[in-house]
Parts: structure tokens; sequence; C-alpha cells
């Protein structure tokens, strides 16, 4: 699976995230940054991969594979699910954005 676009910072600063998300896994747990990785339109095995690879609790991630949710924070344990949404200039006028969170351990 490969990510769209993704940041590992640390220490507060953004270094390159690998585009392949076993190896940005990697990258995290040795630097013990914070990762910021995305999907775009991810199906449901991507989204079990990144959540076994990365720890996400599997209630977060079925949150994550329904579409057209209403804005919302949700926690799950040590995991926080986000729904956003911004307007945009095109079509469809407004863009929803869905993060997956979890507490370094």
């Amino acid at each position: 699976m490969t990510a769209i676009d993704g940041r590992i910072y640390v220490d507060g600063f953004p270094t390159p995230c690998p585009p392949d998300l076993e190896d940005a896994a990697d990258d995290l747990e040795r630097s013990g940054g914070v990762a910021w990785i995305g999907l775009m339109d991810p199906g449901a095995e991507d989204l079990e991969t990144a959540a076994a690879r990365f720890g996400l609790h599997p209630l977060a991630v079925e949150d994550a594979h329904k579409g057209h949710q209403r804005a919302k924070l949700e926690r799950y344990g040590d995991t926080m699910f986000v729904v956003g949404t911004r307007p945009t200039r095109t079509f469809p006028a407004w863009l929803r954005t869905k993060v997956l969170t979890r507490r370094s351990r």
C-alpha cells in the first residue's frame, strides 16, 4: 500500500515520510515522533493493513470504513477518530477528511 502524502515530525520538525506504510511505521518507531500519513480513498484491506501496522483500535477503523459521516470526534481507547469537512472551490462543495490518531507507546 502506498501513501499519497505523509510526514513524520520529530521534536516538532517535519522529516520526509517513506512512500510505503511499512517503512513509515518502522521510521516512526525508531524516531519516537508523530506521523501524518494521507491515504486517498483507501479500501478495507488498506485500512486493515494500516491499522495492524500502526496499532489502531478496531472500532475506529470500522468507523473509518463508513462514508458520508457528519463532523465528529470519537475516542476508542488510545485511538481518536475525527471527521471534518472544509469548503472547496470545486464540486463537490465540501471535502470530507477522516483522521485516525493514536498516542505513541
